[in-house]
């Protein structure tokens, strides 16, 4: 649903943050902020159709892996 996808999209949007924060790097934050706006302005977003539950599925796996070798 267009809820769920707003839902993951959020998620997964504060799991970059968390990582662009833990890494203290005001070059990589700002580096990541302007992007991020730059891509709103040019309206290039994810479309909808293209999380499918494959996708969201192997978007969690690579995840974990990389919080998994962060922490290791």
């Amino acid at each position: 649903t267009r809820a769920e996808y707003a839902a993951w999209v959020d998620d997964d949007h504060r799991f970059h943050a968390v990582l662009i924060a833990a890494a203290r790097n005001r070059w990589l934050t700002k580096t990541v902020t302007d992007l991020r706006l730059t891509a709103r302005v040019f309206a290039a977003v994810r479309r909808e159709s293209s999380l499918t539950p494959a996708a969201a599925r192997e978007t969690v796996v690579v995840h974990a892996a990389l919080v998994a070798a962060l922490t290791a």
